[in-house]
């Protein structure tokens, strides 16, 4: 049977993405990152395969900065956003400013597999674009020139309300 960071490695290969970094934090952890390009914008993707633990985590950045006079309303979107989620969190760091979406799942031999990989990370991009463009839409809905796609056009449901 394959090892997580087999399973990883394989399913990157597989999609074909590209500067992909690989670190070894230790002997049983590994991460790998890499920026990739969704349907609503470029993300940051960190893909975190613990052995020991049996956990892959699934951390993706969005290309959004929080300002200062934003933090409020943000963090009560992310509040409603997150109470309803049945696993994965939007996630902001006040100090830096950034936004992120992150998942985790324990994994026993039965679903250490390539397409676990694949279903994990497209929750989580699917995720990712929705709080994109929610996120999005909070920010700049003062900006005339700047109109935020709407969810129900790109097919996914709108999470809070």
């Amino acid at each position: 049977m394959k090892s997580i960071k087999e399973n990883v490695q394989t399913w990157i290969d597989d999609q074909g993405f590209r500067g992909v970094h690989v670190v070894e934090h230790e002997p049983t952890e590994t991460m790998f990152a890499w920026t990739y390009s969704s349907r609503v914008a470029t993300y940051e993707a960190f893909v975190d395969a613990d052995e020991q633990d049996g956990v892959l985590a699934i951390t993706i950045y969005l290309p959004l900065m929080v300002p200062a006079a934003h933090e409020a309303a943000v963090n009560m979107m992310i509040m409603r956003r997150n109470y309803h989620q049945r696993f994965g969190a939007v996630e902001y760091g006040g100090r830096d400013g950034r936004l992120r979406y992150r998942t985790t799942t324990l994994l026993g031999s039965d679903r250490n597999t390539t397409e676990t990989v694949d279903f994990l990370f497209s929750w989580a991009n699917r995720m990712a674009d929705e709080a994109m463009m929610q996120l999005g839409a909070l920010l700049f809905r003062d900006a005339p020139s700047i109109e935020a796609p709407r969810l129900e056009a790109l097919g996914a449901p709108a999470t809070v309300h």
